[in-house]
């Protein structure tokens, strides 16, 4: 192979092995493959497909700065294993650079909200199929141009802040900022975590001055951002919080799981919730079961917009590091919803053929991680 055909990323990977060898730095290669063969139907039609369900490799490291300090990074990007395109570029994933103490860390760079993560540890259907993601919203970011700070572990008891500097050009009237913010408690099979998450007006496209004066202040044209919103707004801060538990127990392991937004995607007091929970059973250690549960009302003042995701699982593992699954998935909407099943996380996605239908899937799933 010539050097013109080696892809961005493997050069990439090359020289931060090369170089990090040569530095007698300590790393690691890390990484997952996730494949799975999809049937899914839109309650008219069918089609099968391959799903690559966020497959990913990374790179991170740390070394000592001194007695006190330690600087840590990684590096970490998607790969689509079922087509040629789809990611494109490097460090499309958690990547940033850092330095902790005995008292916490703090990294800049890309990375996952604190709100994201609260999610994340309180599902059993990682990128798959049935994922709760097709139920938060969009809540669910992965953020750039971050800086976060993380206190140590206090008898299993953590908390983060993460901050997004402003993605607004200089001098725009209004700043487009995150701030994101969480705190967990895990240990002794337990877990218990809350977050919350809020974004400035400027993210949501303002051009002018405003103030809560609907005759003075700038208004948005019907639908800008929520098609079920069907007046002119003046956009509002959006706050976001949710809270996530679970208990592990030897044989069996449940999770709970509720979000609330208010003033959601900036338009004021428009509100939603999403609830639910999951329940896994090991049979032993090779094979586990799990379901799934919620409840999602995107528009709180509107009828028959709610839908509802239901999801089942099998397990097969061998070993810690690979397993094979089985799952179903359906997503029941309301008379006046057409929310789809699935989405970017687990690269296959299905709409309902018309409001108020049930779109559902089959997986079946290979996942190699190491």
């Amino acid at each position: 192979m010539s050097h013109s055909k080696l892809t961005p990323v493997l050069v990439l990977m090359i020289a931060l092995i090369a170089g990090t060898a040569i530095a007698g730095g300590d790393f690691t290669v890390y990484g997952k493959l996730h494949l799975s063969t999809d049937l899914m139907n839109n309650s008219e039609d069918s089609q099968i497909r391959l799903s690559s369900n966020t497959s990913r490799f990374g790179l991170k490291g740390a070394s000592e700065m001194n007695e006190d300090w330690t600087m840590f990074w990684k590096f970490e990007n998607a790969i689509n294993m079922a087509q040629k395109t789809g990611y494109t570029g490097i460090a499309n994933r958690n990547t940033y650079i850092g330095v902790k103490h005995e008292y916490g860390s703090i990294l800049f760079g890309i990375h996952d909200t604190p709100f994201k993560t609260v999610g994340r540890k309180s599902t059993f259907f990682f990128d798959s199929l049935g994922d709760h993601r097709t139920v938060t919203m969009g809540m669910d970011k992965r953020l750039e141009d971050i800086v976060m700070f993380t206190t140590k572990n206090y008898e299993g008891m953590q908390f983060s802040f993460m901050y997004q500097f402003d993605q607004n050009a200089i001098g725009a009237l209004e700043a487009a900022n995150t701030i994101s913010a969480s705190g967990m408690y895990k240990k002794d099979g337990i877990f218990v975590g809350a977050a919350i998450e809020t974004y400035t007006v400027g993210n949501y496209g303002m051009a002018g001055d405003w103030d809560n004066d609907a005759t003075t202040a700038d208004t948005w044209g019907v639908g800008s951002v929520d098609s079920t919103y069907t007046l002119d707004y003046v956009p509002e801060a959006p706050l976001a919080f949710r809270a996530g538990l679970g208990y592990n127990a030897d044989a069996f392991a449940v999770r709970g799981f509720f979000q609330s937004l208010s003033n959601k995607g900036g338009v004021k007091d428009l509100s939603a919730l999403t609830m639910g929970g999951e329940f896994k059973y090991l049979v032993n250690d090779d094979y586990s079961g799990k379901a799934a549960f919620y409840m999602a009302d995107p528009n709180t003042d509107m009828d028959d917009d709610e839908y509802n995701l239901l999801a089942f699982g099998l397990d097969r593992h061998f070993g810690k590091s690979q397993y094979l699954y089985l799952q179903y998935a359906m997503v029941m909407n309301g008379d006046a919803a057409g929310a789809p099943l699935g989405g970017g996380w687990h690269g296959n996605s299905i709409a309902p053929s018309a409001v108020g239908e049930a779109p559902f899937g089959i997986s079946a799933g290979i996942v190699k991680v190491w």
